[in-house]
């Protein structure tokens, strides 16, 4: 009888070592807590996000007419250009 109350002893201590590291109510307590911060934190990052998202849309809409207007006036500028050379060349200037 005394082997197996050994043997019982030697089981409950290592019962108890394995309650050691096993995490308490409080620590998971602790631990949802910090993971609702996170939660929070993401929701703000998300949103702030998809401003941004939005920002980034507004501004290629604004950007599409600009881009071809920009285009347009290199034409006119290129026209211009050559024109000047052709006025140029007929009154005897050269470059």
């Amino acid at each position: 009888m005394s082997n197996k109350k050994v043997t019982i002893e030697k089981l409950a201590e290592m019962i108890q070592k394995g309650f050691e590291s096993t995490a308490s109510k409080q620590d998971l307590f602790a631990i949802e807590k910090r993971l609702g911060g996170i939660d929070g934190k993401i929701e703000a990052l998300s949103e702030g996000l998809r401003i941004v998202q939005d920002d980034v849309h507004d501004l290629k809409v604004a950007m599409g007419p600009l881009v071809r207007t920009v285009a347009d006036m290199e034409n006119v500028i290129r026209n211009l250009h050559l024109r000047l050379n052709r006025v140029e060349r007929k009154v005897g200037l050269f470059r």
